[in-house]
């Protein structure tokens, strides 16, 4: 059977924390960094179910010097939804994930609540719009299409000048995604 993108078929995931490949050799250490914070907060919640959800890592660096440091699942902890208890403020709405069976929003995404999560630690310490750095991305599953127009527009709108390199694992291989 061909994995069919579009359908939610579960043979479009890729195997449970296969090794990254063709990494390039500057971003091996920090995409190697998020998988391994990714595998371990997914293994802690899902236990008995490995298969199941998204495990997202992501690490900020920004050229002042702060480094900022979040992780997800698509469960509820350890982010849970943007703007209900035990989770983020909610800075960005929730987009619809267009390749789903049926037309669902994003809100429980993790890359959706990471994407929150560092807008609200950046707002906390006062972070202006224009600051300049990398935010580093590690997911286990592809990006729908809500949280990658929430990172390419809604968060890329509120810090135009830091670049989001994002490494998803998928069929053998990982792909380096840069948005500026």
């Amino acid at each position: 059977m061909k994995p069919n993108l579009t359908t939610g078929n579960p043979y479009r995931n890729a195997p449970h924390y296969q090794y990254p490949q063709n990494i390039p050799e500057k971003y091996a250490a920090i995409v190697e960094e998020l998988r391994t914070k990714a595998q371990e907060v997914r293994s802690s919640i899902h236990i008995g179910k490995p298969t199941s959800g998204n495990a997202a890592a992501a690490k900020l660096e920004l050229a002042m010097g702060r480094v900022y440091s979040e992780k997800a699942t698509s469960k509820r902890k350890p982010l849970n939804i943007p703007g209900l208890d035990n989770g983020p403020k909610l800075f960005f709405p929730a987009r619809i994930n267009r390749a789903a069976v049926s037309e669902t929003f994003n809100e429980t995404h993790a890359e959706y609540k990471l994407f929150n999560a560092l807008a609200g630690e950046l707002e906390r310490d006062s972070v202006p719009s224009e600051a300049t750095g990398r935010l580093y991305l590690y997911t286990r599953l592809n990006m729908c299409s809500g949280c990658y127009t929430t990172c390419n527009e809604d968060f890329a709108r509120w810090f135009p000048n830091i670049e989001v390199i994002g490494s998803i694992t998928v069929m053998q291989s990982v792909f380096i995604l840069m948005i500026i």
